[in-house]
């Protein structure tokens, strides 16, 4: 992983000129922040999409929460729109980056990145250099066209639909070439008569129609020579238009089953990426409810204040708590002495019941403290965005634990009493 982060900062330096790439501190990934790194995800966007330069103007990141936030968003979907169809990219990768999530984001849009074509003028080529490059070029386009069988090339034919034809027709039989000449020439002939000026003599005047001539009879034998010479013809035409029509339908319906079958497939597709957005929008939203509420909830700087006062006082909060039990832990093992100290021939049956009472009071009362501080405790585990150091968290832990081994030394002492003669 140390060379594909090499390569990464490389990339940073070289072709997206980061500010931050002049800076010796930066060794591996690991090392950037989230400035960084968001800062190298804009600069691929930008070099990606031009277009994202208008949505997202500057790599630098605004001081206030809302704003970060927002913008982070519309990173994510930005990286997104580029075909990134990753479910777990989101304002938390790049606001909290890991550097295993950094590293995948990185080299999915350093393979988006548009490729520099190399372009050689061809005065400066060498004769072989030449040769070769027209071969080249030979081979691609023969590589770009469909394979042609061998007898299809012998009589120069050219495949439409699923059938090979002749070239000089297209898909209904017309001759493309004398079409062609024939509309060339109509062009030719429309451009010489405008060219031509109109002749400054008087039109002449029209010679009388000729008289029709008579007709001259036909035999029946000569009138079946020439049904029998068209009928031919006409009936081969009318065959030949039968196989154009059957072969341009078979040729549409398998284009409309291929089309049938991409379909299917896309709106599968569909209903899969749908189904994952509409988890992966459950999810955020019961991480980030309390959140936003916070943020968006009256003065976001405010509430950020609050936030911060309060986890400056977990600490404070946690000694009180610590010196109530305690003093409710002395109290309780004083009573428990007292008790165990005390007959039963001096004190009557309803005194210890009252007393074992008020300890299953008590018992019930450090198991629903117990119960929040679980609570509390996997909430600030769950929470990674809430500010709160790891090492704090730790004490927590530890204190957390250390209170809930007393109360169960406690209910074994309390059992131990209930239960003596």
């Amino acid at each position: 992983m140390e060379n594909v982060d090499q390569m990464i900062l490389d990339s940073f330096a070289n072709e997206l000129n980061c500010s931050f790439s002049t800076n010796k501190e930066f060794e591996n990934l690991s090392d950037l922040g989230p400035n960084q790194i968001i800062e190298g995800v804009i600069r691929c966007l930008w070099k990606c999409n031009p277009n994202t330069i208008t949505t997202i103007p500057s790599y630098k990141m605004p001081g206030n929460a809302v704003d970060r936030f927002k913008i982070a968003t519309k990173i994510a979907q930005e990286i997104k729109s580029l075909g990134i169809n990753d479910s777990q990219i989101g304002y938390q990768t790049l606001l909290y980056p890991n550097v295993f999530e950094s590293r995948r984001i990185f080299l999915a849009l350093f393979e988006r990145l548009p490729k520099e074509k190399v372009v050689v003028d061809e005065m400066k080529r060498t004769p072989l250099e030449q040769l070769k490059f027209n071969v080249g070029e030979v081979i691609a386009k023969q590589l770009s066209e469909h394979w042609t069988p061998e007898f299809c090339r012998f009589y120069d034919l050219k495949r439409i639909g699923r059938f090979w034809h002749t070239r000089g027709e297209d898909a209904f039989g017309r001759n493309e070439e004398m079409c062609n000449k024939e509309v060339n020439i109509e062009k030719e002939e429309k451009s010489v008569l405008e060219n031509l000026e109109q002749p400054k003599i008087g039109e002449k005047p029209k010679l009388p129609p000729k008289p029709k001539l008579a007709a001259k009879p036909t035999t029946s034998e000569e009138q079946k020579e020439i049904f029998s010479l068209a009928t031919p013809s006409t009936s081969d035409q009318v065959f030949s238009g039968k196989e154009n029509l059957a072969e341009q339908i078979s040729s549409k319906r398998s284009n409309l089953l291929e089309s049938q079958s991409v379909l299917l497939r896309l709106q599968q597709q569909i209903a899969q990426l749908t189904e994952q957005i509409q988890n992966k929008q459950e999810t955020t939203n019961l991480n980030d409810k309390r959140l936003l509420a916070l943020l968006e909830e009256g003065d976001p700087e405010e509430n950020l204040e609050k936030l911060r006062n309060f986890v400056a006082t977990a600490e404070e909060r946690r000694l009180a708590l610590e010196e109530k039990f305690m003093e409710a832990k002395a109290e309780l093992l004083e009573r428990l002495e007292n008790a165990k100290s005390v007959t039963k021939d001096n004190y009557p049956e309803s005194y210890d019941q009252n007393i074992i009472n008020e300890l299953e009071e008590e018992f019930e009362r450090k198991e629903r403290i117990k119960a929040k501080l679980l609570k509390e405790l996997q909430k600030s585990s769950t929470s990674e965005n809430n500010g709160i150091k790891s090492e704090n968290r730790k004490k927590m832990l530890d204190k957390i634990l250390e209170i809930n081994a007393m109360v169960v030394k406690q209910n074994e002492q309390i059992r131990k009493f209930v239960t003596l003669p």
